[in-house]
C-alpha cells in the first residue's frame, strides 16, 4: 500500500511529488494509516489539468477526479481534493 508517499505539488514533475490532496484534510493520526495515490497530467489538447486523488482506509474509500484550466496550477487541484475530504469529515 502507498502509505509512505512523499513530496508536494511543487515536485509534481518528479515521481515522488504525490503527497497532497485528500491526505491533507486528515488528522495526522488518521493520515498515518491511509494509503493514497494521486495522478496529475496537464493535457495540452484540451488545456486542462486532469487530476485524480485516491485515499483508502479501513472502512472507507474516497476518489476525487477533476479537470480545470492549466493556468490555475496543480495546487488548485490539490485544494479541490482536500476540500472534498474536509466536507466529508473523514477520520
Amino acid at each position: 500500500m502507498r502509505r509512505h508517499v512523499q513530496g508536494t505539488t511543487a515536485g509534481a514533475d518528479r515521481p515522488a511529488g504525490g503527497r497532497w490532496g485528500i491526505i491533507d484534510a486528515l488528522p495526522s493520526s488518521a493520515a498515518a494509516t491511509v494509503a493514497i495515490k494521486n495522478g496529475w497530467t496537464p493535457v495540452g489538447a484540451d488545456g486542462n489539468w486532469h487530476v485524480n486523488c485516491l485515499a483508502i482506509a479501513d472502512g472507507w474509500v474516497l476518489a476525487v477526479e477533476a479537470r480545470y484550466p492549466i493556468s490555475l496550477g496543480l495546487d488548485h487541484g490539490a485544494g479541490l481534493c482536500r476540500t472534498v475530504a474536509q466536507q466529508l469529515r473523514l477520520r
